[in-house]
């Protein structure tokens, strides 16, 4: 594979004073409890042009929730693209962030599990988690998907679990991945158009088998809203419904408005396609026996 992404623009020192790069600061804030933002690079591209308006109420949200900005190496070779530098706008939104007072950390992928690591000790907890996340999110078509058929080493150990002690596999893997981008390679987009497949199974699943339920669609995050106003359950009835009935673990919406979120649940989509599938079946199986189907 011929690499065309850098890891560092040309321009780098026009944007090195807005961010911070220090990974012992990064797992000090994450440990301390602070809130993080992680922009995936479609995101941070809407975000950056949606006007001056709009970006000083997005950033006063930030403010106010003490949030603190990261964006992975894998993010920012993706916005540098093939020109090797990192556009006028974005260099703006990163100014913008910093005069809000919103920290905006540049780290490596492999940073986010060295913090993990310390929170779950083992190599063995830390590579069952990588092998997890790459199996639930590598597509047919992908970067991981080539990096890990060229490497069949590197793919026994991170999707067949073969030596599960080893320390450092989550290094060596985000490393190799970051040297093999090419061009059209996008690595957040590969997550959105796995969720992107669940919103519209659950979507499709709902509109024939439960037409009681519908969804409210997600603007760039993996939580789904579903209106439940039509199962016409009272008061607390609905999250007991779905706790005990459905046996699905999904947030009450009044916890997030108690007016707005009446009659509403959230519900997690980033996750295989089985686990979705069968909460879906889940579902269904309660609201039939409820409805007398």
């Amino acid at each position: 594979m011929g690499t065309v992404y850098t890891e560092e623009p040309h321009n780098w020192n026009e944007i090195q004073p807005y961010v911070q790069t220090d990974r012992g600061e990064f797992a000090k804030e994450v440990l301390a409890g602070r809130k993080c933002f992680f922009y995936d690079t479609c995101s941070f591209r809407r975000h950056a042009g949606i006007g001056e308006t709009y970006v000083k109420s997005l950033l006063n949200y930030m403010k106010r929730q003490e949030t603190m900005v990261v964006i992975t190496r894998c993010v920012l070779m993706e916005l540098v693209s093939q020109r090797g530098i990192l556009n006028q706008e974005y260099m703006d939104y990163c100014r913008w962030m910093e005069a809000f007072g919103i920290p905006v950390c540049l780290i490596y992928e492999e940073d986010i599990f060295s913090v993990m690591e310390i929170c779950y000790g083992t190599n063995a907890r830390m590579n069952s988690l990588l092998s997890w996340a790459v199996r639930m999110l590598k597509s047919p078509a992908s970067t991981i998907t080539r990096v890990l058929e060229e490497d069949r080493s590197l793919r026994d150990e991170v999707i067949g679990g073969k030596n599960a002690d080893r320390g450092g596999l989550y290094r060596d893997f985000f490393a190799k991945i970051r040297g093999n981008k090419e061009p059209q390679d996008n690595l957040g987009e590969e997550l959105l158009a796995h969720l992107e497949g669940n919103i519209l199974y659950v979507e499709q699943f709902l509109k024939e088998n439960i037409p009681e339920i519908t969804i409210a669609r997600p603007a760039a995050t993996y939580l789904l809203w579903l209106d439940c106003r039509g199962l016409q359950l009272p008061g607390g009835e609905l999250p007991k419904f779905m706790a005990e009935e459905a046996r699905l673990a999904l947030n009450d919406g009044r916890g997030f408005g108690k007016t707005e979120g009446e009659g509403y649940m959230r519900m997690n989509i980033a996750c295989p396609r089985s686990t979705v599938e069968k909460a879906m079946a889940q579902l269904k199986a309660a609201v039939d026996k409820r409805m007398g189907r």
